[in-house]
C-alpha cells in the first residue's frame, strides 16, 4: 500500500550543486557529526519566513534520508545524490514517487502533497543506479509523468543533485553535478594468515585473488615455498598515487620448526589489508621467487 505524506513544513533551500553551501547533502553531513537524526518531513515544527534565491519558503533541517549511511564504504568518497522536489505551482500538488534500484527492488514509495512554493528534498545515501518516478497531477495539464535515471558513477567523489521542478505545466528536470577532492587510499593494519601447507604437485601453480570488502582488500593466493613448512610473510603493502594502486607483495616466509618434508612446498594462504580514504582504482599482487618479484594476480575496483 502506498503512504500518503502531507508535506506541512518549509523545506531547503535551493542553489546550484557547484558551490552549494546550503545544500541537503551539506546537511545531512552536518547531522552525522553531531550523531543527530534526521527529521522526517511530515514531522510538525514552527514555520519560518526564510527565504531562497527563488523566492520559496525555505527551512534547512527537513530531508528524507533512503538508505543507511553506515552502510556505505568509504562515505566521504561517495556523497549521497540528492533530489529536489520544487513545487512553483500556485497550489498543493499531489505527487507520487517511487525510486527503484537496478535490479528492480523498490527502495522508496510514497504519495506526497507538497504545498505551493515549498521544497521537498531526499537524499539517496547507499551508492548504485536508480530510477525515479515521478506523477503529478495539476488542475490545468492533469497527470504528468517523468522518469529520471541516476547512474552508479556520479557517486564517486561526485556531489550531484537532480531537481525535479513541478508546474501548471508538468514537470521538468535537470541533473547538475561536481566533482570533490577525492581521499587517497591510506593503509591501516595489515595481516597474513596460514591456510594450508603441503607438498607442490606438477600442477600447482602460483596465483592469487583480490576482493574488495568492508573498506579491505583480501588477497587469497597460493605461493611456491622451498619447503612445506615455510609460512608466507607480506613482504610489501604500498600504495602508488601515479597510478591509483596498490601493490602487495607475499614473501616466500622461513621455514617453521624442523623435521619438515623434503620437497617442494605450495602454500595457501589470506592476506588483509585495511584502508582509509577509499579502494585503489587496482591492486597488483606479487610473489617473490628466487631472484624477482612475479605478478600473479590484479583487480580492478568496481568503484572507480
Amino acid at each position: 500500500m502506498r503512504r500518503r505524506d502531507v508535506l506541512a513544513v518549509p523545506a531547503g533551500a535551493m542553489c546550484g550543486v557547484a558551490g552549494c553551501t546550503g545544500s541537503a547533502f551539506e546537511r545531512h553531513k552536518a547531522r552525522d557529526t553531531r550523531n543527530s537524526r534526521t527529521v522526517d518531513s511530515t514531522s510538525p515544527r514552527d514555520s519560518s519566513d526564510d527565504t531562497d534565491a527563488n523566492g520559496l519558503e525555505s527551512d534547512s533541517r527537513e530531508t528524507i534520508v533512503i538508505g543507511e549511511s553506515d552502510d556505505v564504504v568509504f562515505s566521504d568518497a561517495h556523497p549521497p545524490h540528492e533530489l529536489a522536489f520544487r513545487n512553483e505551482s500556485g497550489t498543493e500538488l499531489p505527487v507520487s514517487v517511487e525510486i527503484t534500484t537496478d535490479s528492480g527492488e523498490v527502495r522508496f514509495e510514497r504519495d506526497l502533497d507538497i504545498p505551493a512554493t515549498r521544497t521537498l528534498h531526499v537524499l539517496i545515501v547507499e551508492p548504485g543506479s536508480y530510477t525515479v518516478t515521478v506523477t503529478a497531477n495539476t488542475p490545468s495539464s492533469g497527470e504528468s509523468k517523468a522518469t529520471i535515471g541516476i547512474d552508479r558513477c556520479p557517486f564517486d567523489c561526485t556531489e550531484s543533485r537532480t531537481t525535479v521542478v513541478l508546474s501548471e505545466n508538468g514537470i521538468q528536470t535537470q541533473t547538475s553535478s561536481r566533482s570533490i577532492t577525492c581521499p587517497e587510499p591510506q593503509i591501516g593494519e595489515t595481516s597474513i594468515e596460514l591456510l594450508e601447507q603441503g607438498c607442490a604437485t606438477r600442477g600447482d601453480v602460483d596465483g592469487a585473488t583480490v576482493e574488495f570488502a568492508n573498506e579491505t582488500v583480501t588477497v587469497t593466493g597460493r605461493i611456491t615455498t622451498s619447503t612445506p613448512c615455510s609460512e608466507p610473510s607480506l613482504a610489501k603493502a604500498a600504495y602508488d598515487d601515479r597510478h591509483d594502486a596498490l601493490t602487495v607483495t607475499i614473501g616466500r616466509g622461513e621455514q617453521s620448526g624442523s623435521g619438515c618434508i623434503d620437497c617442494i612446498g605450495i602454500v595457501d594462504y589470506r592476506a588483509q589489508i585495511d584502508l582509509e580514504g577509499r579502494y585503489p582504482g587496482r591492486v597488483d599482487v606479487y610473489h617473490e621467487t628466487h631472484d624477482s618479484n612475479r605478478l600473479v594476480g590484479a583487480a580492478e575496483s568496481e568503484s572507480e
